[in-house]
């Protein structure tokens, strides 16, 4: 699978911050998704049923290293998206999960589809 991967070092209030985009090259076999929502709940049921072909396309080489960390998860709840304009160019859904430690998180997943082929990734959040 072709790929472009960004960094950007954002300084933002003295704070540093690293953010990957991921940029899939459009496929047949890739399933449109039909927007953030359903991009968060693809990405939680990947992690938890610990399947690597289904994460792939939402986090491109990340895949690996968030099912070492997330597999086998337990989804509590997956909120409604919202955006921040001007702040963030994507959408932020608010989800809680339980970890296979037993640890509740509770938090923000970030998604967009702003890449050249309008495709729904994981963009941090996690």
């Amino acid at each position: 699978m072709k790929k472009s991967v960004i960094a950007v070092v954002i300084l933002l209030v003295g704070l540093c911050a690293a953010i990957w985009m991921y940029w899939p090259e459009k496929t047949p076999e890739v399933t449109p998704i039909a927007g953030p929502k359903e991009t968060a709940e693809l990405f939680f049921k990947a992690l938890a049923a610990n399947d690597a072909g289904a994460l792939k396309p939402l986090a491109g080489d990340s895949s690996q290293i968030l099912l070492q960390y997330y597999g086998g998860l337990e989804v509590i709840s997956i909120g409604k998206p919202y955006q921040k304009p001007g702040q963030y160019a994507g959408w932020l859904v608010p989800y809680e999960i339980r970890l296979k430690s037993g640890e509740l998180k509770k938090f923000n997943l970030a998604v967009r589809n702003d890449n050249p082929n309008r495709q729904w990734t994981i963009d941090g959040g996690i």
